[in-house]
C-alpha cells in the first residue's frame, strides 16, 4: 500500500495545467510583452529627433497657454534610468507691454525625481537645481509690470501645485528690479510647497516650508535657517498668516498684509528673539556682544518711486536683554535689565527710554540719528548715569 501511495505523487506532479492556469500565463506573458514594447517604443521615440523636436515644441504650446505668455524651452534630456530630467535655455517672456528683456531665463534646471506609489500616483523631487537663473521685474509709474497672469482652470478648490522637494539649490542666480541687479544664491532641503485655488472668492491660498536653508541675497551674510510660511491671496491684498524663521536659538515670528501689488502698502507685527551667534553671522561683525535680545513691534511702508525706502519704511518697537557680556580687549563687562523703545520715521532713528544696569550702577538715555539714508546722517546723544547702592 506505501507503495502504491508513493509511486501515486510524482503522477500528481506531472498532470497537465488546466486550462484556466494556461490562458492566465498567456494573458500575463501577453501584458509583459506589450508594456516592454512600450517602454522600447518609447526610449526609441525618444532618441528620434523629430519626435525630440515635437515634445519641445508641444511643451512650449502648453506652458505658454498656461502662463499666458511666451514661453521657450530650448533643450531637455531624459534619464529613464535614474528617474531624471535637464531642462536647458529656458525663457519666461514678461507680460505685455514688457515681454522683453524676458522675465526668467535660466541656464540650466535639473529634476530629479523619486516615485513612491506607481498605483497612488504619489511621488516628490529628490533633488533640484537651478543653475545661472536671471530675473526681471518691471514696474512703472502707473503699477503695470511684467509679471503674467495664470489663466484659471474654471475649476473650484483645485489644487495648482502640490510639491514635495527634498532638496532644492540656486547656484548663480541674478534678480534686477527696475534694472537695479541683487546677486541671489540658495540651498534648501525638504522644500514643501502646497497652494490651491478658490474661483468663488477668487483667492489662492497655501503654505511654504523648508529646512536647512541658507540664502546669498545681496550683501546679506548666508545663515541656515527653517522657514514655514501661510498666506493667502486675493487679487488686491496679500495675507501672511504665518510666518516663522529658526536659526539656532533666534526665532522670528510675523504676521502682516499687502495691499496693491502695483504700488504696495505693507503693514505688519514682528515678534523676535535674537541670539548673538546669529547677528554676528548675520552683519560679519564678530564684535556684537554676547547674549540674546529680545524686541517685538509693528511695520508700516507705503511705496513710492519719490523717496527713498528708509524715508518711507516706519517701524515702532522695543526690545529687552536680561544679560549682555561685552568684549573689549580682555575686558568682559556685564550689562543686566537692558531695555529700550526705538523707531524709525521718515529716515530718522529715535531710541528711547534706554535702561542698563553695569559696573554697580544705571545708566539711562536716548539718542537720535537723523537722515539715516542720507549721504551724511547726524547722531545726538543724552545719558545720565546713576552710581548704585
Amino acid at each position: 500500500m506505501t507503495s502504491q501511495s508513493d509511486s501515486s505523487e510524482p503522477e500528481n506532479d506531472m498532470k497537465p495545467h488546466r486550462p484556466w492556469q494556461r490562458a492566465l500565463l498567456w494573458t500575463v506573458g501577453g501584458v509583459a510583452c506589450v508594456l516592454l514594447l512600450l517602454v522600447v517604443g518609447f526610449v526609441v521615440l525618444l532618441h528620434s529627433a523629430h519626435f525630440h523636436r515635437y515634445l519641445l515644441h508641444k511643451a512650449d504650446q502648453i506652458a505658454s497657454e498656461r502662463l499666458g505668455t511666451q514661453i521657450k524651452l530650448q533643450d531637455f534630456t531624459l534619464h529613464l534610468a535614474t528617474l531624471s530630467l535637464d531642462l536647458y535655455g529656458l525663457t519666461v517672456d514678461g507680460a505685455p507691454p514688457y515681454a522683453t528683456p524676458p522675465l526668467i531665463q535660466i541656464q540650466h534646471l535639473a529634476l530629479d525625481f523619486q516615485i513612491v506609489s506607481v498605483w497612488q500616483r504619489k511621488w516628490y523631487f529628490e533633488n533640484i537645481r537651478v543653475d545661472k537663473p536671471v530675473a526681471r521685474i518691471l514696474t512703472n509709474a502707473r503699477g503695470i509690470s511684467n509679471l503674467p497672469t495664470v489663466k484659471s482652470t474654471g475649476g473650484t478648490h483645485a489644487n495648482i501645485f502640490e510639491l514635495g522637494v527634498r532638496h532644492a539649490s540656486l547656484h548663480h542666480g541674478e534678480l534686477y528690479i527696475n534694472d537695479k541687479k541683487v546677486t541671489l544664491d540658495a540651498t534648501l532641503l525638504d522644500v514643501n510647497f502646497l497652494s490651491s485655488f478658490d474661483a468663488a472668492k477668487p483667492a489662492y491660498s497655501g503654505s511654504l516650508s523648508y529646512h536647512d536653508g541658507r540664502l546669498q541675497f545681496g550683501p546679506i551674510h548666508p545663515i541656515p535657517h527653517n522657514l514655514e510660511v501661510k498666506f493667502t491671496a486675493t487679487p488686491n491684498i496679500f495675507y501672511l498668516t504665518t510666518g516663522q524663521v529658526e536659526s539656532g536659538h533666534s526665532q522670528l515670528k510675523a504676521t502682516g498684509t499687502l495691499k496693491n501689488y502695483a504700488d504696495p502698502t505693507v503693514d505688519g507685527q514682528y515678534n523676535a528673539i535674537l541670539d548673538d551667534d546669529t547677528l554676528r553671522q548675520l552683519l560679519g561683525n564678530p564684535e556684537i556682544p554676547s547674549g540674546s535680545v529680545f524686541t517685538r513691534g509693528s511695520i508700516h511702508y507705503q511705496h513710492t518711486s519719490q523717496f527713498p525706502i528708509l524715508d518711507t519704511l516706519g517701524i515702532e518697537g522695543s526690545l529687552t536683554s536680561p544679560l549682555l557680556y561685552m568684549h573689549e580687549k580682555q575686558v568682559r563687562t556685564q550689562i543686566r535689565n537692558v531695555a529700550a523703545d526705538y523707531s524709525l520715521q521718515n529716515g530718522n532713528v529715535i531710541i528711547k527710554r534706554a535702561h542698563a544696569t553695569l559696573l554697580g550702577g544705571t545708566v539711562n538715555g536716548q539718542m537720535a540719528i537723523d537722515n539715516l539714508g542720507g549721504n551724511s546722517c547726524f547722531a545726538k546723544f543724552r545719558w545720565r548715569a546713576c552710581s548704585g547702592s
